[in-house]
């Protein structure tokens, strides 16, 4: 298998990612992706968790 190496857009939009979750103390686990879309199906993933997150705390 192939290593996927991202664009040097993606890793910037990925470290933009990480200075938004620092400045609101937010845990997070940084995950390699193995291709695009795998990588879609895991910002998918981390859409829903924020939306989670985001019901519960105005509840």
């Amino acid at each position: 298998m192939d290593v996927y190496q991202c664009s040097a857009v993606e890793l910037r939009q990925s470290l933009e990612m990480v200075e938004e979750f620092q400045k609101i103390r937010l845990g997070f686990i940084p995950i390699p992706y193995l291709d695009e879309e795998h990588r879609q199906e895991l910002i998918e993933q981390m859409q829903d968790i924020i939306a989670k997150m985001t019901s519960e705390a105005t509840e």
